[in-house]
C-alpha cells in the first residue's frame, strides 16, 4: 500500500456530492466542507489508491 493524497480524496468526495446535488457544495468555503461531508456520509473508505474510494451515504 502507498500513501494517498488527502487533497485528492477530498476532491473526489466533493465531485461525488456535486454530481447529483451541486447546490449542496457550490458556495461552500473549504473550511465548511468537513461539516457538509459529516452530515452526508456515514463513512468514506479508501483502498490501496485514491480511485479505490467507497462512500457510505446517510441518505
Amino acid at each position: 500500500m502507498t500513501a494517498v493524497d488527502a487533497e485528492e480524496i477530498e476532491q473526489l468526495v466533493l465531485e461525488a456530492v456535486a454530481a447529483p446535488a451541486p447546490r449542496l457544495v457550490e458556495d461552500a468555503r473549504p473550511e465548511e466542507l468537513g461539516g457538509i461531508f459529516r452530515r452526508l456520509f456515514v463513512a468514506v473508505r479508501v483502498g490501496g489508491c485514491a480511485q479505490d474510494l467507497s462512500i457510505v451515504w446517510r441518505l
